[in-house]
């Protein structure tokens, strides 16, 4: 069977409080529902990608790495109760995977505050050989900064720069998406659900 969805967003036992499969278990029902591919992208870490890329290996789905990252406007500032945002990541090839954990080391060396956090400046130099989506409804897009970073991202990576929308049924996610679909118009930026 040949499946044309595959899920780019996903989040299992390595993403604290929010994940809860274990990556066998995703990779069994992606073999069974017929994916091809599948995608985890745990927050703020890579932790269980070698676990998650053998069972995907011992399913015949081909991984696809990832991150969700938490994102606020400057690492160096560190005032609790901050906003964290996050950002999703997607790695393509080698340097998109180096650039990936040249980010999270920084996060975790640099930015750590309760959270491994990365900023735009970091983002924007370490963009190549990723792709990138804009996350859930504590989007980067959703911040007072967060559309001049798009901006940014649109210039310089526009055919690797996603908005995503999700299907959940509550207010906040419905208007992120109707937010999402009109930017997608205006801009020519492609959607993922």
């Amino acid at each position: 069977m040949n499946n044309n969805f595959v899920h780019l967003h996903c989040h299992d036992e390595f993403s604290l409080l929010d994940g809860f499969g274990k990556p066998e278990h995703y990779a069994a029902q992606a073999k069974k529902l017929g994916f091809e591919y599948l995608a985890i992208t745990n927050h703020g870490n890579v932790d269980g990608l070698i676990k998650f890329q053998q069972a995907c290996e011992d399913e015949s789905i081909t991984p696809i790495h990832g991150a969700e990252l938490y994102i606020v406007e400057n690492i160096n500032k560190k005032i609790r109760g901050e906003k964290r945002k996050h950002i999703t990541l997607l790695v393509k090839e080698e340097t998109g995977w180096n650039n990936l954990l040249k980010m999270l080391t920084i996060a975790n060396m640099d930015g750590h505050f309760y959270r491994p956090r990365i900023d735009p400046k970091t983002l924007l130099n370490h963009l190549d050989g990723l792709v990138v989506m804009t996350a859930c409804t504590s989007s980067f897009i959703t911040s007072d900064w967060g559309l001049t970073l798009f901006e940014d991202l649109m210039n310089k990576i526009p055919h690797d720069l996603y908005l995503e929308i999700m299907p959940h049924d509550y207010d906040e996610q419905k208007s992120l998406n109707r937010f999402c679909v009109d930017i997608s118009k205006d801009h020519n930026i492609k959607l993922v659900a």
